[in-house]
């Protein structure tokens, strides 16, 4: 059974600027059209895309959201070519109309890089066990903004005989939701696993990247391994 603990507070470091100063509550967001799409991914794509418009109820686009994905060597000449730095092996971004831009991502939660997202798999084992049943980190994300909330399920694993993930399928569902009013993705009272094992769940809301007194980045998970 996972073990839980929850983080209160963390001294030493100073949050990114770009924190919470920059989100705008708002309950006149525009009302979308609610929908559901499924996603068939096959990790031995060299390239993996996929586009979902979101629209309002009378079918102007709202947002995009955003699949990409693939090998590194195409990855790498994607964020060439593009100026967008594209982290493998898979991303979801959401952006508003349907251009990608690097430093824009509504399921950011503070501002942070678009990889350090929860719309970010860093490896296709963050949604197979035993981490794919971490809350908000494994194979079932919510997203709470703009008076929506998208939620992203991944199932129907394929495994190869090393256990690896060969293919599966990202079921998205998109419905309306009034008490979300953030400009950007909510919280969720949950923070990312910070080993391999998944088995200590931590609950609490932090920014997703911090500067040590030296001014050098860390990330969310690698503080709290300190704890």
């Amino acid at each position: 059974m996972n073990r839980m603990r929850t983080v209160y507070f963390l001294a030493l470091y100073v949050p990114s600027a770009l924190v919470y100063s920059q989100v705008e509550h708002r309950t006149d967001w525009p009302k979308i059209a609610n929908l559901q799409k499924t996603l068939s991914i096959n990790t031995n794509a060299e390239d993996i895309y996929g586009a979902i418009p979101i629209t309002d109820r009378g079918g102007k686009l709202l947002y995009t959201l955003f699949c990409r994905g693939g090998s590194d060597a195409f990855l790498d000449r994607l964020s060439d070519s593009s100026e967008i730095n594209y982290v493998g092996p898979l991303c979801f971004m959401l952006v508003e109309g349907n251009r990608i831009t690097e430093d824009y991502n509504l399921l950011c939660e503070d501002g942070s890089a678009q990889w350090y997202s929860r719309g970010q798999l860093h490896s296709y084992g963050d949604i197979i066990s035993p981490c794919g049943s971490y809350p908000e980190y494994g194979n079932l994300r919510h997203f709470r903004l703009r008076a929506f909330e998208l939620t992203l399920q991944f199932l129907n694993f394929v495994l190869r005989l090393d256990g690896s993930l060969l293919t599966f399928d990202v079921h998205i569902d998109v419905h309306s939701d009034s008490t979300a009013t953030s400009s950007i993705a909510e919280q969720t009272g949950y923070l990312p696993p910070v080993d391999s094992s998944c088995t200590n769940v931590i609950k609490g809301n932090m920014p997703r990247m911090w500067r040590d007194k030296q001014g050098n980045w860390i990330e969310e998970k690698d503080l709290l391994k300190q704890k």
